[in-house]
C-alpha cells in the first residue's frame, strides 16, 4: 500500500480557463453566427 501512496499522479495539469479570453471566444463564436444569420436573410427574396 505504501508505494501506491507514494507513486506521483499522473493527473493532467488543468486548463486555467481565462475569463478575457473565454469572453473573445464567446463574442468571435456570436460574431460569426450573427455574419452568418445575416447573409443567410440576405439570401432570402
Amino acid at each position: 500500500m505504501k508505494s501506491l501512496i507514494e507513486k506521483p499522479e499522473r493527473k493532467k495539469p488543468e486548463r486555467i480557463i481565462n475569463p478575457e479570453e473565454t469572453r473573445k471566444v464567446l463574442d468571435g463564436v456570436r460574431d460569426g453566427a450573427r455574419d452568418a444569420l445575416a447573409k443567410a436573410l440576405r439570401r432570402k427574396p
